[in-house]
């Protein structure tokens, strides 16, 4: 009996071998590949190598598994078959070489990004090749149920598989002593679930597409998960977005931008809660799984409607990015798939088939994410700076000159500054379109606009293995500082801020010429002091933004609305090194020369207001002889 036993799992191994052979060799490879580079990764100089096969291996799993079934139902010739393999080795080659291969300075985002969509649209892929010529739905739906179950299984066996080889080896350390490298256990863990699952998986996945056709007894325990778990969950989400919609209808307060993942996420939900319920919507009892099908899809539409408002809200704003493309493709998407389905039609495969050809299509040329989010974040920087004169016959105004000389240091031979001409909020929206460019794109589509050419610095940065944030670079040579000003506008009902602006010191205080010095502070609600001059008492105090001194025969008034604001306006952004002179009052009353320095003024914010929190600083008193 053991022998038989034994003799299946032989015979099932190599039939699965046989039928899925590239599939199992990537499984393979990545494997091997992962564990190599574990275990010397100290000694590895350049990763980027190992980690893009890696990748390139992961995605050839599903890619060879797809034209495995592809080669059995649409590619039936054999000189077709072999072109078709070709052709998807040839795709993993071309992806392999678009991953950056080194650390360098320009590296960015959009390669693993562009990588993460074709995984998604090869995914899917797996999930109708079968069926591309086939039009039967039932056909259709067990294939994918067979997938969705296999994948759960395999990680089931995976998990317990690994669990019982490591407390095996656990026991063996502690019962006989015996010293194992700590690596060993992720060595492990990459080969089940790198190869040993890939294998189990496929090994379940039978390629003859008739045996799916024929099969009219579905799960009783899937339909438990769905009808009890998601279907109860969806309601609940449903709920909640129909109240938030309420909410906005009332307060006619915008939707959040958050709302839209929130939209996608229970959309996703749903169309797979009803994917998974889909047959049995053809039994008599559960009629009602077909008539809440169809009123979740129209109930999708008005989420679908808040989902294009708040995206659109954002686009307007601040343009478009890849996450607002894709957000807005699955809103076409959702819209597609709704409307279908509200029109009482029932091929499923629309689903997948729709959503894997918009990702397709949207991934490449012109009007693709890439091209169009790198563009609209370019032309809205251009804009700004035109908008508020940066910018003049398509150059940067009083750009900064680096010295190439001194490359790859950045030495300025003419350094300029263009924050008085902006308001911190645009200083924050300029740099925050330059880390974006930077990180995803890169910067070379504003290059233009400099009249030096910066691409020789950076050049010679990579050079000499320097590391540098490009956005920076460009930053300051905008004449800007690079860093995040904290804005001054506010929402009322937000948490109150705090500014702090300190006075520009020198070495030490001068009392040249004058008789009397006296130092004051104010804290809160501690806002009055006294002191006496020749058996005169003073007063100084402070009264919302007012400096009142009393004398012993008069009082004169110093109101700091007109500083605060000046402050506010133009120092926000370099509230540490106030001018001496800014904050520096001399008044003459009564024969006695007053001057008051400020050192420190600390602002709250209150509503759209900013109050004097603390404040202090010195009186210098001299008495005046006629």
């Amino acid at each position: 009996m053991k022998n038989i036993k034994l003799n299946y799992l032989i015979q099932k191994t190599q039939e699965s071998f046989l039928e899925y052979p590239l599939t199992i060799l990537c499984a393979l490879l990545g494997t091997v590949t992962s564990i190599y580079f574990f275990e010397f990764n100290d000694d590895i100089k350049n990763p980027f190598p190992y980690i893009n096969a890696i990748l390139t291996f992961a995605l050839g799993i599903p890619l060879y598994f797809s034209v495995s079934f592809l080669s059995g139902t649409i590619f039936t010739k054999q000189i077709w078959k072999i072109n078709a393999y070709f052709l998807a080795s040839i795709i993993l080659l071309l992806i392999y070489s678009s991953l950056p291969n080194q650390e360098v300075t320009f590296n960015t985002r959009i390669p693993y990004i562009r990588y993460a969509v074709f995984n998604v649209i090869i995914h899917l892929l797996v999930s109708f090749s079968p069926f591309i010529k086939n039009k039967t739905i039932n056909g259709f739906w067990n294939y994918n149920k067979t997938l969705f179950i296999r994948f759960w299984t395999a990680i089931l066996y995976s998990g317990v598989l690994y669990l019982g080889i490591v407390l095996a080896i656990t026991a063996v350390k502690l019962l006989f002593n015996i010293k194992f490298d700590f690596k060993v256990y992720f060595h492990i863990q990459i080969a089940i679930f790198g190869l040993f699952n890939t294998w189990f998986f496929v090994s379940g996945i039978p390629k003859n597409i008739d045996n799916y056709e024929n099969l009219t007894v579905y799960p009783k325990g899937l339909k438990i998960f769905s009808q009890y778990i998601l279907l109860p969950l969806l309601l609940v989400y449903l709920l909640i977005l129909y109240t938030y919609g309420g909410k906005i209808i009332i307060t006619n307060n915008w939707p959040k931008g958050i709302v839209t993942y929130l939209i996608t996420a229970i959309s996703v939900l749903g169309i797979l809660t009803f994917l998974l319920l889909h047959p049995y919507g053809k039994q008599k009892e559960y009629k009602w799984i077909q008539k809440l099908s169809f009123f979740y899809y129209l109930l999708l539409l008005p989420l679908i409607v808040m989902l294009f408002t708040a995206v659109s809200i954002r686009i307007n704003q601040y343009g478009i990015t890849i996450n607002r493309y894709l957000i807005l493709l699955l809103g076409i998407w959702l819209s597609i798939v709704a409307i279908y389905f509200c029109l009482h039609k029932k091929n499923i495969k629309l689903i997948p088939v729709s959503l894997a050809i918009i990702l397709a299509v949207s991934s490449l040329g012109p009007w693709g994410m890439f091209s169009i989010s790198e563009k609209s974040q370019a032309n809205r920087l251009l804009s700004i700076l035109e908008n508020h004169q940066l910018l003049k016959n398509g150059k940067v105004v009083n750009e900064t000159i680096w010295n190439p000389n001194k490359f790859p240091e950045l030495r300025s031979i003419d350094t300029n500054s263009n924050e008085i001409k902006i308001s911190d909020s645009i200083h924050n929206e300029i740099k925050s379109i330059l880390d974006y460019l930077d990180d995803h794109h890169g910067l070379t589509s504003i290059n233009p606009i400099f009249e030096q050419d910066l691409d020789i610095y950076f050049k010679t940065a990579v050079d000499s293995s320097k590391h540098i944030n490009q956005a920076r670079v460009y930053m300051k040579t905008l004449g800007l500082d690079y860093k995040k000003i904290r804005s001054l506008i506010h929402d009322k009902n937000s948490p109150k801020k705090y500014l702090y602006f300190k006075r520009e010191k020198t070495d030490a205080i001068s009392v040249n010429g004058f008789d009397y010095y006296y130092n004051f502070a104010y804290l809160n609600s501690k806002k009055e002091k006294s002191f006496v001059i020749d058996n005169h008492n003073y007063n100084i105090q402070l009264k919302n933004k007012t400096i009142i001194l009393h004398t012993a025969t008069d009082s004169l008034s110093i109101n700091l609305d007109d500083k605060i604001e000046l402050l506010l306006k133009n120092h926000a952004h370099k509230p540490n090194s106030i001018p001496s002179k800014l904050l520096e009052y001399n008044q003459i009353l009564n024969n006695q020369h007053f001057l008051i320095v400020l050192n420190n003024i600390n602002l709250k914010q209150k509503d759209d207001e900013y109050l004097i929190n603390s404040l202090n600083g010195y009186i210098l008193i001299k008495n005046v002889i006629e």
